[in-house]
């Protein structure tokens, strides 16, 4: 279909540079720079990487959940590759940088040397970006899903306020990251506040994005509540619990256990018959 052309072309553009580096050919990194750990990590993300391609170029042999699972796993991947692509682009245009410092033409040298020190600094920059995106990641990151639980702490009228306030800024936040929001409970303060609130989101990266939220926020604030124009200390506690995928349980019938009871005592016998309990 042209969904798996269009994944495969992807994959084969991606893995052109890469496929380059780890066969050693092309440009090479600075020696000051990325160490042989991360050169060697490298090489095993791009040969992943093709892998998955190779795998997902034809999917008549894969299942669904075989097929979400490699597509997530690429998904994954294709950052490092990438970044690396970058950096490799940036190694090749100094080479050619450098040979030009060789070159007869004198302007042609001096394009060269102004264009040298604005390379380096892509280059190092670069660099960074390579050696923090294969930091290794939580596994719950993958999660698209999370409760996110607000609960009032000290501080009294002021502190529902307050977590009113957190409730709707994570809601904001929520809706200008595409994510979808639904509230599951909901328990109002007297004062205009909330007691307690949790709220489902949805979305990609969402456990990543609010895991450090979790734990307990204070404001220092006149509140609306105050008419002497005093400062309250009061605080809110913030869980974001992840949601984990859908798992699918067969229970066989020999694993379950079924047990009924009948009532004793006066009633007749209509009573002591009847099953009138069963757990």
């Amino acid at each position: 279909s042209n969904g798996r052309t269009e994944m495969h072309h992807e994959c084969a553009v991606m893995s052109v540079g890469a496929r380059t580096f780890a066969s050693g050919r092309g440009a090479q990194p600075h020696k000051q720079s990325l160490s042989q750990a991360i050169s060697g990590h490298l090489k095993g993300v791009i040969a992943r990487h093709d892998e998955l391609c190779s795998k997902l170029s034809d999917v008549s042999d894969l299942s669904p959940s075989e097929m979400t699972s490699l597509s997530k796993e690429l998904a994954q991947l294709e950052p490092q590759v990438q970044a690396w692509n970058e950096l490799e682009a940036q190694l090749k245009e100094l080479k050619e940088l450098q040979e030009l410092l060789e070159d007869s033409d004198a302007d042609m040298q001096k394009y060269a040397k102004e264009e040298l020190e604005s390379v380096k600094e892509s280059i190092a920059e670069q660099e960074k970006v390579v050696a923090k995106i294969i930091l290794p990641r939580d596994e719950a990151d993958s999660l698209a899903g999370v409760i996110l639980e607000v609960r009032a702490g000290a501080g009294g009228d002021e502190a529902s306020i307050f977590a009113l306030d957190l409730l709707k800024m994570y809601e904001r936040y929520a809706g200008l990251q595409g994510w979808q929001v639904e509230m599951v409970s909901v328990n109002d303060s007297e004062t205009g506040g909330v007691k307690e609130a949790a709220m489902a989101v949805k979305g990609d990266g969402v456990f990543a994005r609010l895991k450090y939220e979790s734990g307990v926020h204070r404001v220092q604030r006149v509140p609306v509540t105050e008419t002497q124009g005093r400062v309250h200390t009061s605080t809110a506690s913030v869980a974001v619990l992840p949601q984990p995928d859908e798992v699918q349980i067969d229970i066989r019938d020999e694993d379950v256990r079924i047990d009924t009871y009948r009532s004793s005592g006066a009633g007749g016998q209509h009573v002591n018959t009847t099953n009138s309990a069963a757990r």
